[in-house]
């Protein structure tokens, strides 16, 4: 059974993980700014309470 060695060989530089934790980061931010410039986009209508008084949907009252 051959041993596998698992230090960085030559062809792997050690400054290669912080390069891609950076390109990572880097993304991240991106899909960070982009999602919350398209959430502040989204407007909500205020839906009145069922048991509201003013609201049309509860009808006249049998009081």
């Amino acid at each position: 059974m051959a041993v596998l060695e698992l230090t960085a060989g030559p062809a792997t530089p050690p400054w290669l993980p912080l390069a891609m934790v950076g390109v990572l980061l880097l993304l991240l931010g991106a899909l960070y700014w982009s999602m919350s410039s398209h959430l502040k986009k989204i407007h909500f209508r205020e839906q009145p309470e069922p048991g509201d008084a003013a609201s049309p949907a509860s009808g006249p009252s049998a009081e």
